[in-house]
């Protein structure tokens, strides 16, 4: 099945609603709140009328969607039917009487529509059934009565379409109508029948002599004619006095009107033109007085806002500025700026980098300088700077090994010592102790002075290995000889020789090893110490030669980018100048505060554009002055134009008293004409009965022989009339054949008159035995889908019967298995209720015979329910939407929230 789906309500043009537009509406339950008298109703009927046409008369006020005094009324409908956009431009013209007239057009997909194809693709549907069906009105829901309307719905579904323009219950009162009408021809024909049958019988009767009548009714007549010319000649006559007398007050009349004439002043045909525009004259003043103070402000404000931007009026005179020259103009000094910040951005750099350049370079220098190396020696350095760092594990290596070697030669020549030592005592152990303690300790002070020179760390293990020695030997003061083997530790002593040779040899080849890979710059290492410190500084002089070539290729690339961003400003510069040349505008507004002075500028602008169409009109309108008053210039001089008008008043005035006293003249002139004064007939009226007296003697004269004629004529008339009765009462057996010629037409008609009354009744009788029986057979489905809706918001309402009464008038009634119900004994809830239902089960046959899903339009149509039925059945709406869109209009907030917590689109108007 189709459906049609609203999703925009725009460009709307009638009652409260001036060019408004409505998103929101793409949901199939759509909720639209606002407060009373915000429109919602005039909306609704709108979206009524968009979709199945206007059904409103002028009768029925159509004049509340009248805006101001426009008769039509506007808007657009957009949305989709079946899947595919369809766009109404839904247009009506409002009348006087009947319906507005039906302008709808748009498009279906792609197809263009007009309002009788729009009506055919929804299934043939017409706005009373879309009304009907569709609208849910609370304030007429439940209304009394609906179920005639209810019925003339089942009558037209027992045709087989909804779309029938006629309800088959009307064509069956038409064709009762006509039935009766047939049975009065009926009768009207046997009255006529009767009638002729009397004629006939006396005509029928034996005639009696007619001569003598018809002799008399031949007097009669000359005698009618007679009076009938006497009459004529009275009646011209009295005429011609009347005129007399009439002329007589023309005449004075043409005379006052000539005096006042004469008595007024003579007006030029120049002040005469100008009088004819005084309305104009004084509007243009006025507008002159109006414009003249607003143009001086415009222009000092002009004057103003040029000055803000520094420049003259002749720089914007003529001047626009569309939205794309601003854009243009702000790009171009964004460029310009942009440039000049990355030329400035690259000379920073550049200068920063030069003065690391030179740092570097100075302290590079100054390192060469300490560390005395050669040129060449420091290309040597350059070829061996990667290689520096693995020389430091070397260097360290020879560092352990000199140390090792130190502290071995120190024991060694420790145990040198104490030999010697041993050897030389061959006396008394006092002897022994007083001579070789003080040897013994310049010994080991000597020791321990070489080691130092040496290096450091032998220099301390020689002092530890004296001291220890010192202090053995004292500990032996008092023995009285030594016992010492002189042989007994020439293994040890050995031992000691070996270990000073091995680490000697290990330093040694440590410090080739340093010395081979630093070339020529080993001259300058003496020890590993040295070494050590030695490799320090070159590396540091190595890094800071790497710094210098790194400081030099960002120097280089920099400096490339300041090469790119000088032409690059020059370039945007020149194509800002470009656009700014024309204009007579500074290049020294091309800075960061370029957009504030373009907007300066834009105003600027536009209050010189605007004091400039003010000064335009102020200067038309003195123009259109001095034409106006062109003609008479000459008179005016010293007069300002308040002045000027002032005058031009003066003179319409006196040129209209003019005009209206010429005309005086001419009406009278035409009226003196008309009496035809100056005949010859009036001539001599006048001079026989010189006065009005005398004239209106004989014009009574005239009245009194008119009327004796007169009365003469009527009674002559009454006799013709009675002898001419009498001569046709004589004549009555010659008109014989044609009464009965007369009898055998209405004999005739009244046969074809009775077998139409016939055929009505009989086709009245069918037509209504089929609408019977159709309601009958096909209520059912609509009466049990409607109970089923409306138990789901009151189940225990009962179920709802259609019947027609004793004078077979349809009747809605409720069954709640206690007893049925009236419409009329139902609350206006209830009865709100059962045709809420009643409605939405045609809405389902409808759009199943249709094959379309139309949408159904609520206008506030839950008034007259309670709160737990209102909920039920705002639950029920939002089921049904699941088939049709439902659009509920309210003005009740809780009505509202509780569609919104059932997935309602809300549109607040």
């Amino acid at each position: 099945m189709k459906s049609l789906r609203i999703s925009r309500v725009q460009d709307l043009n009638f009652g409260r609603h001036a060019g408004r537009d409505f998103e929101g509406f793409d949901s199939p339950f759509v909720v639209v709140h606002g407060p009373n008298e915000s429109g919602k109703s005039t909306l609704a009927e709108f979206l009524l009328w968009a979709i199945g046409g206007p059904w409103r008369s002028f009768a029925h006020n159509t004049e509340a969607f009248r805006r101001g005094g426009d008769p039509k009324l506007y808007g657009r409908l957009t949305g989709t039917f079946d899947g595919d956009p369809f766009d109404i431009e839904a247009r009506f013209e409002l009348k006087n009487k009947g319906k507005p007239g039906d302008l709808r057009r748009g498009h279906f997909g792609s197809f263009a529509v007009d309002s009788a194809k729009i009506a055919e693709r929804l299934g043939g549907l017409t706005d009373e059934h879309y009304e009907l069906i569709y609208r849910l009105h609370g304030a007429s829901l439940g209304a009394t009565g609906s179920a005639k309307s209810f019925s003339d719905l089942f009558s037209s579904f027992a045709l087989g379409s909804t779309s029938a323009v006629v309800s088959p219950r009307r064509s069956l009162d038409e064709i009762v109508k006509k039935s009766s009408l047939a049975n009065k021809k009926v009768g009207d024909l046997e009255t006529e029948l009767q009638r002729l049958d009397k004629l006939i019988k006396e005509a029928k009767r034996a005639p009696e002599s007619e001569a003598q009548i018809e002799i008399e009714l031949r007097g009669i007549e000359e005698r009618i004619a007679e009076l009938s010319s006497t009459l004529t000649r009275h009646s011209e006559r009295k005429s011609l006095l009347e005129r007399v007398k009439t002329g007589f007050d023309h005449l004075a009349e043409l005379r006052r009107a000539e005096h006042h004439l004469a008595g007024l002043a003579e007006i030029s045909d120049a002040w005469e033109i100008v009088a004819s525009n005084a309305d104009e004259i004084r509007s243009v003043v006025e507008r002159i007085d109006q414009v003249r103070p607003e143009a001086e402000v415009m222009s000092a404000s002009a004057s103003r806002h040029l000055t803000d931007c520094g420049l003259v009026r002749s720089d914007l005179d003529g001047r626009t500025l569309t939205p794309a020259e601003r854009v243009e103009l702000s790009q171009a000094c964004s460029s310009v700026i942009d440039a000049r910040a990355r030329r400035d951005e690259a000379l920073a750099a550049t200068e920063q980098l030069e003065e690391q350049l030179s740092a570097a370079e100075a302290e590079h220098v100054r390192r060469v300088s300490e560390l005395g190396i050669s040129p060449n020696q420091l290309a040597d350095l350059g070829a061996l700077s990667p290689a520096l760092a693995s020389l430091e594990s070397t260097v360290e290596r020879w560092v352990e090994e000199a140390n090792r070697a130190i502290g071995a030669e120190a024991e060694l020549d420790g145990e040198r010592a104490r030999r010697r030592s041993a050897e030389s005592r061959t006396g008394t152990a006092t002897t022994t102790v007083a001579t070789t303690t003080p040897v013994s300790t310049i010994v080991a002070l000597v020791a321990v002075g070489v080691s130092g020179i040496v290096h450091w760390a032998a220099g301390l293990a020689v002092a530890v290995v004296a001291a220890v020695w010192i202090l053995s030997t004292r500990a032996r003061v008092g023995r009285s000889e030594a016992s010492v083997d002189p042989t007994g530790s020439d293994v040890a002593l050995a031992d000691l020789e070996r270990r000073a040779a091995e680490a000697r040899s290990a330093a040694d080849g440590f410090r080739k090893r340093v010395e081979g890979s630093l070339g020529t710059l080993a001259a300058f290492v003496s020890n590993p110490d040295a070494a050590k410190a030695r490799l320090t500084q070159l590396r540091e002089l190595a890094s800071t030669g790497d710094e210098i070539v790194d400081i030099s290729g960002r120097l280089a690339e920099v400096r490339a980018r300041l090469d790119r961003a000088v032409p690059e400003v020059r370039d945007a510069e020149d194509r800002a100048a470009e656009l700014l040349r024309p204009r007579n505008i500074p290049a020294s507004v091309l800075n960061d505060t370029f957009d504030e002075w373009l907007a300066r500028y834009e105003t600027a602008l536009s209050s010189v554009r605007a004091s400039a169409d003010k000064n335009a009109e102020l200067t038309g309108l003195t123009r259109r002055f001095e034409e106006l008053v062109s003609g008479v210039a000459g008179e005016l001089v010293g007069l300002v134009p308040r002045a000027i008008a002032d005058r031009v008043d003066e003179v319409r005035i006196a040129l209209d008293e003019r005009r209206s006293a010429l005309r005086a003249v001419r009406d009278a002139q035409m009226r003196v004409e008309a009496a035809d004064m100056n005949s010859t007939a009036v001539q001599e009226i006048v001079a026989t009965h010189g006065d009005v007296s005398a004239i209106e003697a004989q014009i009574e004269q005239c009245n009194d022989e008119q009327g004796e004629a007169r009365e003469q004529r009527d009674r002559l008339i009454e006799e013709r009339t009675a002898k001419t009765a009498e001569l046709l009462d004589l004549q009555g057996s010659e008109v014989l054949p044609g009464l009965l010629l007369q009898k055998g037409r209405v004999e005739e008609d009244l046969g074809d008159a009775r077998t139409s009354a016939a055929a009505c009744q009989l086709a009245a009788r069918t037509l209504s035995e089929v609408i019977d029986a159709y309601e009958r057979d096909h209520q059912d489905p609509v009466v049990a889908t409607a109970s089923e809706l409306v138990s789901r918001v009151v189940p225990d309402w009962g179920s709802i019967i259609m019947t027609r009464d004793d004078k077979s008038v349809p009747v809605i009634q409720r069954d709640d298995g206690r007893g049925r119900l009236g419409e009329h004994a139902i609350s206006d809830g209830g009865r709100a209720l059962l045709y809420l239902g009643i409605r939405l089960a045609f809405a389902k046959q409808d759009a199943e015979r249709r094959r379309v899903a139309l949408p159904i339009i609520c206008d506030d149509p839950l008034v007259h329910f309670d709160d737990s039925r209102q909920e039920a059945a705002i639950h029920l709406l939002s089921q049904v939407s699941s088939e049709h869109q439902v659009i509920l209009f309210t003005c009740e907030r809780a009505t509202r929230d509780l569609a919104a917590t059932l997935g309602a689109s809300i549109v607040e108007m």
